[in-house]
């Protein structure tokens, strides 16, 4: 395989390289210093082992490419190495994975193995990643990494280079690291994308809403629940500034202290209390802050069930509501103009989304 890398050296841009068996310790350095300079980008998943049979750098006489003389290992950095993808990488790799960056001047996207437990060579290596590679503005996490290994990396960025993160599987049941990583990053931010979302706390959902104002597209995903949602007070609490936005994939938790809504339902208000009149007009607060986002070509908003008291075999017990149970009051409901109380709703604050192509929830 490292023959036929090199016969293309000239021409090579893009290299995917699936299931490989690799003894990292010999393997790994040979296959990525083989590598052309032409690379752009360069995906690599392999699995460890100990038994596979090192790359060799001579070839041996009864291989096809034995008349095309030993395999060279590329001195020169890849210079026009713009993104790498790494599934893995051993602990006793520190050292060669430090020397992979170092070769890896102008990367802009990384994604990143999975971290497990890791070595402090290891760490060190993660902490001077934004000093390696200058350029890196990119961040892909897959499912299973620590949070606190992810911060690592996100601080070791200077302040202001972080364009887009991505992470499968996020748990973090502690919001202030996250809303701490968001306020340095908050004028290049561009994307972010939570997939399978465990726990993402409401406070850091709201501190990129009302402090990324480059940001385009934010979609968290997840159970559905209060821990992966953003919840109805911090909603309003401050005015978004994320206009940019085009896409906006996120739970919402409209529940106040258990009170069901089905005041709503009496549309003259004669019945309503003082708290259920705030209520009301605190959906309106939060309807125009998504009306305020004129640049939205896809919403997929999604009401999260608010806790009910259900008692089962003798058992008091809370439940949530699946999103298919509840709705976001009045969001899609045109009030009457006349004003006389036939029918009241916010669906003109939505009347910016002229940009709109795809409404979900």
């Amino acid at each position: 395989m490292l023959w036929l890398v090199r016969l293309n050296s000239a021409t090579l841009t893009y290299l995917d390289l699936t299931e490989l068996t690799l003894r990292p310790s010999r393997d790994f350095d040979t296959l990525f210093f083989s590598c052309p300079g032409s690379l752009v980008e360069f995906k690599i998943a392999y699995l460890i082992s100990g038994t596979t049979s090192a790359y060799k750098l001579e070839p041996v006489e009864t291989d096809w490419d034995f008349d095309q003389g030993p395999l060279l290992l590329r001195e020169d950095p890849l210079f026009k190495l713009k993104r790498f993808a790494l599934s893995a990488i051993s602990q006793d790799l520190a050292p060669v994975f430090r020397a992979v960056l170092e070769h890896c001047p102008a990367l802009e996207a990384l994604e990143s193995p999975y971290l497990g437990e890791l070595t402090d060579d290891m760490m060190f290596v993660l902490a001077s990643l934004g000093e390696v590679c200058s350029s890196l503005s990119s961040l892909s996490f897959p499912e299973g990494c620590r949070p606190e290994h992810i911060y690592t990396i996100l601080e070791a960025l200077p302040s202001h280079r972080l364009k887009e993160f991505s992470s499968r599987g996020f748990r973090d049941p502690d919001p202030a690291p996250m809303m701490t990583a968001v306020a340095r990053h908050s004028t290049t931010l561009q994307k972010i994308e939570l997939t399978n979302c465990i726990q993402f706390k409401s406070k850091a959902i709201q501190s990129v809403l009302t402090l990324c104002m480059a940001l385009e597209v934010l979609s968290v995903t997840g159970p559905g629940s209060v821990r992966v949602c953003l919840m109805f007070a911090d909603a309003i609490e401050h005015e978004w500034v994320c206009t940019r936005l085009r896409q906006l994939e996120i739970y919402v938790s409209i529940a106040v202290d258990g009170m069901s809504l089905g005041f709503i339902r009496d549309h003259s208000k004669g019945s309503w209390t003082e708290e259920q009149h705030r209520i009301w007009d605190d959906l309106g607060r939060l309807y125009t802050q998504i009306g305020s986002l004129t640049r939205l070509e896809i919403l997929d908003l999604r009401a999260v069930g608010r806790k009910v008291h259900v008692i089962d075999y003798d058992t008091d017990r809370v439940i949530f509501l699946p999103p298919s149970e509840t709705c976001l009051p009045g969001l899609l409901a045109l009030e009457d103009a006349r004003g006389v109380g036939q029918q009241i709703g916010y669906l003109s604050r939505l009347a910016g989304l002229t940009r709109l192509r795809e409404l979900r929830g």
